[in-house]
């Protein structure tokens, strides 16, 4: 496997800060390396020998240290330590999704705020379908909104599928397109996507409660569209939709 002097023991790494253990497979962390902060995901214990976690643990990493965009976390680094494997990705500075609608739920009265949201997110999507990879995984808690700004980074490719892997760890319910469902990798395209953003945008106006113009409801209808072909074709092709649509 690749190694990693990522542990270097010449240089300075602090303890690791416990971020999320909620995954099933995986342990989130946080740690500082010569003054830097960095998020570290590292398999579970009971995973670390496992074949098939481990190889999407690496298509994980192969997939997104192709990926430089900044909507999208950036990965550096992937190695082993007595603990397990692990993926290092740069910090970001910020909540998810799903904590902005809890804590500023009034964020998103303004349609102009979502409109941005969903365009980052789709330049992020679009990035990723340049390189042959689709997301898979749409969901409020995959997308953090920085602090600074509430710009999107685009977080865990660990479900993801690219054309020369198409290992995945499964959808999330609620916000994965019926075809996602399938065995069938072959259905499996941009349009994958853009249904789970039409999900995000279902779930973004529900929790907010706000009630949106006419024109937010037909992208959002023909994004969650069941037949795949009635859905938009490209990421450009909503982009523009929005463009021309937006307040």
């Amino acid at each position: 496997m690749q190694t990693s002097d990522f542990f270097d023991k010449d240089t300075d790494i602090k303890e690791k800060q416990l971020i999320d253990r909620d995954s099933s497979t995986s342990i989130t962390y946080k740690l500082s390396k010569e003054g830097r902060l960095y998020f570290m995901k590292q398999l579970r214990p009971e995973y670390t020998n496992d074949p098939r976690y481990r190889s999407l643990f690496f298509k994980e990493y192969e997939c997104g240290k192709a990926i430089s965009h900044p909507y999208v976390v950036r990965y550096t680094d992937i190695g082993e330590d007595e603990e397990g494997l692990y993926i290092i990705m740069e910090y970001v500075n910020g909540i998810s999704l799903k904590e902005m609608l809890l804590h500023e739920p009034t964020y998103f009265d303004k349609e102009e705020n979502l409109y941005k949201l969903v365009l980052q997110l789709l330049e992020a999507l679009q990035i990723l379908h340049q390189q042959n990879v689709v997301y898979m995984d749409l969901s409020p808690t995959n997308i953090l909104l920085t602090k600074a700004s509430n710009d999107v980074k685009l977080i865990d490719l660990g479900f993801c599928i690219s054309d020369t892997n198409d290992l995945t760890g499964g959808c999330t319910e609620g916000f994965a397109a019926p075809e996602a469902r399938t065995t069938d990798r072959t259905q499996l395209d941009a349009r994958t996507d853009i249904y789970a953003v039409g999900c995000l945008m279902k779930y973004i106006q529900a929790k907010s409660g706000t009630k949106y113009s006419r024109k937010f409801y037909s992208i959002m209808e023909r994004c969650l569209n069941k037949e795949k072909s009635k859905r938009y074709r490209t990421i450009d092709e909503m982009k523009n939709a929005i463009r021309r649509r937006r307040p």
